[in-house]
């Protein structure tokens, strides 16, 4: 059993474990292929269909197994439903299982298809996941995102990775989004979370929408928000982000979306500067997004 990349010693630790966890459960398999190795580890037994994701990034913030649970009763409810999603495993237990100090859940194999994602698919099957989870009667932290987000910030402030005055200007950002999303009286909805393209898989069946760990009761603009945030901060693949908003089909409110887009920046940056020691790539774009943030706790003085 090999990893198909260099693995972080953390990473190596994580596949280890998993690669115990499965064989402890039965599962018989050839080699161990790394898929992606982020905030969470991602590893392929192959040739079954069983994909082990392990959480490497994002236990320091999130303790206990409580919400990889949650997660896959989302994916559950969704897969029942018929849903465009990836489906927790159907070959061994999805757990959520811990051991050595990791925490992992099992997931379907899919193959991806080389070409990227259709935005305007991903924005439609985006819409059909929303309405399969009209129903979903499991329990979901409210504003969740901001919730956590506003917990690190707090962290971040006391321990220097943010200057002082960045820290004050994203606890105000932090404050007025909690504010201004409580007065546009907004419904509150099971969103993904995290509903960029990046987690919309494309494969030969069309999109498939992965990663529901983040999900929250929030407003189905926060989803939208999160499809549009990094063009119009950054500037980098607005003809997609804004395909897949329209393929969305539901008129929008641009002063929800704005309001939207800013809480979503915030939170990026805080998981962006918590992260800055083993995110060196997006790190890189941290003082960019911490600019046009700053820009915005300007013109609201």
């Amino acid at each position: 059993m090999q990893a198909d990349v260099v693995l972080k010693p953390t990473s190596e630790r994580a596949l280890r474990t998993a690669t115990d966890v499965v064989e402890d459960l039965g599962l018989s398999f050839a080699d161990a292929s790394v898929l992606r190795d982020q905030s969470n580890l991602l590893v392929h037994f192959r040739p079954t269909p069983v994909v082990a994701r392990i959480a490497t990034g994002t236990v320091g913030v999130r303790h206990g197994s409580a919400w990889l649970a949650r997660e896959l009763a989302v994916a559950e409810h969704l897969s029942a439903a018929g849903a465009p999603v990836v489906s927790p495993s159907r070959e061994i237990p999805p757990g959520p299982h811990s051991r050595g100090g990791f925490v992992m859940t099992l997931w379907e194999h899919v193959g991806e298809l080389d070409e990227p994602v259709d935005p305007s698919l991903a924005g439609r099957t985006l819409r059909a996941c929303h309405e399969a989870l009209d129903d979903f009667e499991g329990d979901l932290p409210v504003l969740g995102a901001l919730e956590e987000a506003a917990r690190i910030l707090s962290v971040l402030g006391q321990d220097g990775t943010l200057s002082a005055a960045d820290s004050g200007m994203l606890r105000r950002i932090s404050e007025r989004s909690f504010r201004r999303i409580d007065g546009l009286g907004l419904p509150l909805e099971p969103v993904h979370g995290d509903a960029n393209l990046s987690n919309a898989l494309n494969t030969s069946r069309g999109p498939v929408w992965t990663d529901w760990e983040d999900t929250f009761k929030g407003p189905r603009e926060w989803d939208l928000a999160c499809l549009v945030a990094r063009s119009r901060v950054l500037g980098e693949g607005a003809d997609r982000a804004e395909a897949a908003l329209a393929a969305y089909d539901e008129a929008v409110d641009h002063e929800v979306l704005d309001c939207l887009v800013e809480a979503r920046v915030l939170q990026v940056v805080v998981w962006i500067a918590l992260g800055s020691l083993s995110l060196s790539v997006e790190n890189s774009r941290l003082d960019e997004r911490v600019a046009w943030l700053r820009a915005r706790d300007t013109a609201a003085a």
